[in-house]
Order: C-alpha cells, then structure tokens, then sequence
C-alpha cells in the first residue's frame, strides 16, 4: 500500500491511499482488500464480479434510524453537497473498483488529500465516498446490490474484525488456516487495557442509543 506520510493520522492516511491507489496500478480493475481479511480455497475475482461488471453492496438507512450508521448521511452529504439515499459501507473486506472509476473521482475531488486533513477521524469514509460517487455518476458500470433485498453473493473470504488488536482467540483461530502472524503476537498490558476500554465504551453508547430509540 503507498502511504502519505503528511497525513497526521494513518486511520486517515490509509483511506486516502486507497483512493489514490489508481496512481500506482497498471490493470483496468483494483481490487482493494482490508489487512483483517484472508482468501479461502476457491477464492477468485469473479467472486466480485456480477454480469461482468464490480458489483456494489448497498443498504438502506435503517429505521428506525440506527445512529451508527446513519451518521454517514451528513458527512457524506458534506463533500458532496446532497445526502445518499443509502449506505455503501456494505463489503466482505475487498472491493473491486474500475481504474476508471477512482481516477474521475480524483479528478472530480482533486483536493481529497488536503480535505481528508481538516477531517475527524471518524468522518472520513472512502468507501462511502466512491459508493455514492458511482451511484451519481456510473451506475451502469456497476451492479449496485441492495442487500436488505437480495441474497448475498457468495465470497471465499474469511475476515477477522481486529479493531481491538490481534488476541489469542484471533491467533489460534488463524493457525487453523496455517496461519501464524508475527506482528503483533500479543498485546502488552497497556494495549488489553486500551482495548477493554474502547469495548467498554463502545458498548455503552450503543447502550444508551437503544435506550433513547425506545423513548422516542
């Protein structure tokens, strides 16, 4: 992945590499995977494909609304001046993109970069953006998929969410692909601290956010 050291945060940094990545390719398609995820026996592009053409996952706006996911809307609604009638956060961890396709987005946003800076960390979401970017202007370059109405396709995929670091239930439940990650083995008693910590938290506010929907 090419990264952009100017960026202060690489939670950032990374999703704008992604849609940058263009830059660096040779084909005619990117397909673009996330660093928790691992490809089974089987696994092939076509996995990605619909008809010949990426296929997009989309879903609606849950309602009631849920507030961890309807919170896009607005900051989608911000770099393109207009709120998306759905999601485009759906995915198995790789998504495949035309070449094309992220190349008129950088034309169409060449400030991207410099936008990503001035951004919370949690209000930036590239695939949000390219979602909505070809539900606008290439919808017929794509199969554009609304989940909440058709069966999922099938993925030789197997992703392990990670956001609280690699624990020993990851790894034994990787060795059991044949995989041993060496970085990082463990997590020191500050990161269990920190991780148990975001749990807590997190768990709370969803918490408190279902308590506030049955009041209303």
């Amino acid at each position: 992945m090419v990264t952009s050291p100017e960026l202060p945060n690489d939670y950032i940094g990374q999703q704008v590499s992604k849609l940058l990545c263009h830059q660096h390719i040779k084909g005619d398609m990117v397909l673009i995977v996330d660093s928790d995820l691992i490809f089974l026996p089987g696994a092939s592009i076509q996995d990605y494909l619909e008809n010949g053409k990426p296929r997009i996952l989309t879903s609606k706006w849950p309602v009631p609304a849920d507030k961890l996911a309807i919170k896009w809307r607005p900051i989608i609604g911000k770099l393109f001046g207009k709120e998306p009638p759905c999601s485009f956060m759906q995915g198995h961890g790789a998504r495949l993109f035309l070449k094309s396709t992220l190349q008129s987005f950088s034309a169409h946003f060449p400030d991207i970069e410099a936008y990503a800076r001035k951004q919370p960390r949690r209000e930036f979401s590239e695939f949000q953006f390219l979602g909505f970017f070809i539900y606008l202007n290439e919808p017929q370059n794509y199969l554009l998929l609304d989940i909440t109405e058709s069966h999922m396709a099938q993925y030789h995929t197997r992703q392990f969410w990670n956001v609280d670091g690699i624990t020993k239930t990851t790894l034994d439940e990787l060795a059991q692909y044949n995989l041993y990650p060496q970085w990082p083995n463990t997590l020191s008693p500050w990161d269990q601290f920190r991780s148990w910590l975001r749990r807590i938290t997190r768990n709370t506010k969803q918490w408190f956010n279902s308590l506030s929907d049955k009041n209303t």
